[in-house]
């Protein structure tokens, strides 16, 4: 996609191709999305043995200002690996979800791993298709809590696991028409 820069007293500002009319400062365009890995980390335990235990873990990938180039970061992270992206600390990760996430901290685009794998969701377009979606939703974090209370937690967090993965593919309106033309639906 090409472009559109002017310089206004010496600062760079970029035609913002996802907002008609409007111009963001280049530094600020260049990171108006960042892309997240969500998955679980091993981390070693404490207790002075070789024990290890596994959280669930977030880590930011990269900063963009175009989509097409988030969608070039989570495929560089899924061939690259962990290299580079995790802490000394992190003895492993395991991404289960890659999103990609406006300034405002609202996911924009998301996808699943599965075995190095990256599919990307197909976010809720229709009305009906949406409240199905959010019932569904919290259906299944009811379920989660009913879980936790018999001390099933790990099927506890699997229905939670489900339903973020529901939540991702509920996206602003705003970004609707722009993802939907990147994944070509």
């Amino acid at each position: 996609m090409k472009l559109h820069v002017q310089h206004f007293d010496g600062v760079a500002f970029v035609h913002n191709p996802y907002l008609a009319g409007t111009a963001l400062r280049q530094d600020i365009f260049e990171r108006q999305f960042r892309v997240l890995a969500h998955g679980q980390a091993e981390l070693a335990d404490d207790d002075g043995f070789a024990h290890t235990f596994w959280m669930p873990l977030t880590i930011e990938l990269a900063q963009c200002g175009l989509l097409e180039q988030c969608l070039l970061k989570a495929l560089h992270y899924l061939v690259s690996g962990n290299a580079g992206f995790i802490s000394g600390a992190v003895l492993d990760f395991r991404p289960e979800r890659i999103s990609v996430q406006d300034r405002g901290g609202q996911t924009v685009l998301s996808g699943l791993v599965r075995q190095s794998t990256l599919t990307w969701l197909p976010p809720y377009c229709a009305g009906d298709e949406l409240l199905l979606a959010e019932a569904q939703i919290r259906r299944l974090l009811a379920d989660a809590i009913d879980e936790d209370r018999w001390d099933n937690h790990s099927t506890a967090n699997n229905l939670r696991r489900q339903a973020d993965n529901l939540q991702a593919r509920i996206i602003p309106t705003r970004w609707l028409p722009h993802v939907l033309k990147l994944l070509n639906i």
